[in-house]
């Protein structure tokens, strides 16, 4: 079943569409600079369901292709499928830059402050460790690394982490379980790690 965020980008899809043939039906005068406003309003609109970036060549792109397709049965599907394929061309480039730049900084045992915001990854006491601890000291693959900082992304749980360094029953915790059921490979070990650091500071 499609999601309602789908469906709500097929209906962006559809009223550019008919923003389009708006356009070709009206006889241009004073409204010119009005529908070219709302046009572009909207152009933006569909490129950030795409997290497409606002560059002249993702709206020409976008206003080619819809011309293109605007008589087409089935322009909605075809248009979101296209505009789909430049987002994860995107999403590539920007995994190969960014893996490279994790990679280079273990070369370089570069400060997490300045990589992590660089590869989209939020410092925080976790996300350090693994740099710090796992990645520079341990010799974690690049890949491993890479693939726990996604999953954070994704799970969006660095909240829930910090709360699991105040429970020094975190192995029963069910935040915990959950967690480490979802795939995070170094939580255990930062968990041990912190309360271990604080117990010796006491």
């Amino acid at each position: 079943m499609e999601s309602l965020y789908q469906n709500k980008i097929r209906n962006l899809i559809l009223d550019y569409f008919q923003l389009i043939e708006t356009g070709k039906n009206i006889n241009f005068s004073l409204y010119d600079a009005e529908y070219q406003i709302a046009l572009l309003d909207k152009e933006k609109e569909v490129l950030d369901a795409f997290q497409l970036p606002h560059k002249i060549k993702y709206f020409l792109f976008l206003f080619h292709q819809a011309n293109k397709l605007l008589n087409h049965d089935f322009r909605i599907e075809q248009l979101y499928y296209e505009l789909s394929v430049c987002t994860e061309e995107i999403e590539s480039e920007n995994k190969k830059d960014k893996f490279t730049t994790l990679q280079e900084a273990k070369q370089n045992e570069a400060s997490p402050f300045d990589i992590l915001p660089d590869i989209s990854v939020t410092p925080h006491s976790y996300t350090l460790f693994i740099y710090h601890e796992i990645f520079l000291k341990n010799e974690a693959r690049t890949d491993e690394v890479w693939t726990e900082f996604q999953l954070l992304k994704r799970l969006d749980c660095l909240n829930e982490i910090y709360l699991l360094c105040f429970d020094p029953s975190y192995k029963k915790n069910p935040i915990f379980l959950k967690l480490q059921a979802a795939g995070l490979q170094f939580l255990q070990f930062y968990l041990e790690w912190h309360h271990i650091k604080t117990t010796s500071c006491q």
